[in-house]
């Protein structure tokens, strides 16, 4: 009997050893992060991260993780008002930025439940007869296109924000005015485009027959009971969120460890849905857990989680399907497949990343312009990094990848094309696998395909015949520099300078000539017709350059379209009184007389205008 007894018992506990050595493993899986970090230590992690960057690199934030549909950690760190040391609270209302975009997408997606919208029917069937007057191509935009930036929009820079509650119009109003010229063949090019998500959340307003923000807050926000979160462009829907949004302030780092307060620290979105919403870091964890139902749940955003995963899935993707987009959602490649999105205002910044898989989320929100601290390294840490493959696979060489180039994502016509076409990104090769991309090295892991382990970005370089043809990431696209830009900046630049010298110089001499003449009573020569028509040509070059000073200010603090005709009217008069000025200067150039210092004075005054008026058609600032 003991001999039957005994080897039973070992197979039992040695069986029982299997299983308890699964069962931890298996609950090993579920208790840490990606990276390794035990859930139930999370909040430590957070609170040491957080004191390493507060007073640094942040002035304060609010953090939630979600695991399993329930939160994991949600706590504040630093302050909502610096100056006064009130110190940040989880009820805080901050501004969402553009990750108010995925209310968009959620919204189109619960239609394509519906049957009432399709992701692949020109977008012009769901819109008023001729709303949009600026296509250039033929092919027709779908939704997909707006999901994936690239319906082949520019950017538009104006009415984008309000100082001023009392400026905001309708979302159809807005859209109007801010409708941007196609410059790309629809999905050709990625270029972010904030006009295109907010067409999107127009179209749903066309279906539902009801304003965007008020679909929002039917079908998701009240479904969820986020009754700290809006996104009406005036915050006139919810008083409460409105008042708790003015007990914060946002701001700017000047320095490591120094920060200003924003000075358009409030502002009001005019194209909402592509970032209007604000709202507490608790209410987003309620989206977020919508997003990732627990097993065995619906999602209560749809009837059926069928359209959450297709929403989830990946819908457009670069470098051989590394990084993508699902669906309005970016693909972000860290320990494991992430779904993220981030957002900026003027003074917030925000960040949403999840992985349905794990069933883990993170909410990041933080009263500060630009943060990088909370809204990318934090994820990093608790998601982990990408792990690059070994490869045998021969590498081409970095050497034909050396250039210049630009945003994709820019403004073409107008005056506020300037900051783009500044905004050059050279790249140079390192060694035969290694680049530096804007001051930041990436190593080539696949095939035109390049990752950096310092911020976890990706490039992937479309080559064709040996040239590159543009460069796509995780955010848009970089296309090749054109040669005919590069002309346009330094011919600029060199007109200017000569312009704004000659114009210092003109008034010197008129001063000087002045005071001689008032002091000591000298008898001038009489000025000839043609030095009194450049004279006027300088005083009126003075005023021109002046009123496209003015006329920049007003664009960068949020003046509206409107508010710049005015500007635009000064330039189109200096036009014509240069043209006038100039004619009249060389048809009185031989007959005038007078000595040579007025004729060459008249000369330089005559050619200085001509080059204004290059710098104004050229740089487009009459429009």
């Amino acid at each position: 009997m003991r001999r039957i007894v005994f080897p039973f018992l070992v197979v039992v506990i040695i069986c029982l050893t299997c299983f308890g050595t699964a069962v931890l493993a298996a609950d090993e899986d579920y208790a840490v992060t990606p990276s390794g970090i035990p859930i139930d230590r999370l909040a430590p992690f957070v609170d040491v991260f957080a004191a390493q960057h507060i007073g640094q690199r942040t002035v304060g934030a609010t953090v939630a993780v979600l695991k399993d549909g329930e939160l994991a950690l949600i706590n504040a760190y630093g302050h909502a008002d610096l100056e006064n040391e009130i110190t940040a609270e989880v009820g805080n209302v901050f501004e969402w930025g553009s990750v108010s975009k995925l209310l968009v997408w959620t919204s189109v997606m619960q239609l394509v439940e519906n049957g009432r919208l399709d992701l692949t029917s020109d977008i012009r069937s769901y819109l008023p007869e001729g709303f949009l007057t600026k296509l250039r191509f033929e092919q027709p935009i779908n939704m997909l296109n707006l999901m994936h930036h690239n319906a082949g929009w520019e950017d538009h820079l104006m009415d984008l924000f309000y100082k001023s509650a009392d400026d905001v119009g309708s979302l159809e109003e807005t859209l109007r005015i801010c409708e941007p010229v196609q410059v790309y063949e629809p999905g050709k090019v990625i270029a972010y485009s904030n006009f295109g998500v907010s067409l999107a959340g127009y179209i749903v307003e066309c279906i539902s027959g009801e304003p965007f923000y008020q679909y929002v807050n039917e079908h998701i926000f009240k479904v969820l009971g986020m009754d700290t979160t809006t996104i009406h462009p005036t915050q006139q829907d919810n008083a409460a969120v409105a008042a708790q949004r003015e007990k914060i302030h946002g701001y700017r780092m000047v320095a490591q460890g120094s920060f200003v307060k924003s000075a358009t620290e409030r502002v009001y979105v005019g194209l909402y849905p592509a970032g209007g919403a604000m709202g507490t870091v608790g209410d987003a964890a309620k989206f977020m857990a919508a997003l990732m139902p627990s097993v065995g749940q619906t999602s209560p955003l749809f009837a059926d989680n069928a359209t959450l995963e297709e929403m989830l899935s990946t819908s457009y993707s670069f470098g051989g399907g590394l990084f993508g987009i699902a669906h309005g959602f970016w693909i972000s490649p860290k320990g494991v497949r992430t779904l993220a999105h981030g957002g900026s205002t003027d003074s917030f910044s925000s960040y949403f990343c999840f992985a349905p898989e794990q069933q883990l989320g993170l909410m990041v929100m933080t009263n500060q312009n630009g943060e990088s601290a909370f809204c990318r390294d934090l994820a990093n840490e608790i998601f982990g990094t990408y792990a690059v493959p070994s490869t045998s696979v021969q590498m081409p060489d970095t050497s034909e990848l050396e250039g210049s180039y630009i945003e994709a994502r820019r403004v073409h016509r107008g005056f506020s094309k300037i900051p783009g076409l500044m905004q050059m990104i050279d790249i140079k090769a390192i060694d035969q696998h290694t680049i530096d991309f804007a001051g930041r090295n990436y190593t080539q892991i696949s095939p035109y395909i390049y990752y950096s382990e310092g911020n976890g970005a990706f490039l992937h370089f479309d080559v064709q015949d040996g040239k590159v043809v543009q460069i796509s990431r995780q955010y848009g696209c970089l296309l090749p520099f054109p040669q005919n830009t590069m002309c346009l900046l330094i011919a600029g630049a060199i007109f200017s300078a000569l312009s704004v010298i000659w114009l210092i110089a003109a008034l010197v001499i008129a001063i000087i000539r002045l005071v001689r003449k008032i002091r000591h009573k000298e008898k001038t020569d009489s000025i000839v017709p043609a030095a009194k028509w450049g004279l006027f040509l300088n005083l009126a070059g003075i005023a021109v350059i002046a009123n496209m000073a003015v006329q920049v200010i007003k664009a960068i603090s949020y003046a509206t379209y409107a508010e710049l005709r005015m500007f635009f009217l000064f330039n189109y008069a200096y036009l014509i009184c240069a043209a006038i000025g100039v004619a009249l200067i060389a048809v009185v150039w031989k007959r005038s007389g007078g000595s040579k210092k007025q004729r060459v004075f008249a000369a330089l005054s005559g050619l200085a205008a001509i080059l204004i008026a290059i710098i104004i058609v050229g740089f487009e600032f009459y429009r």
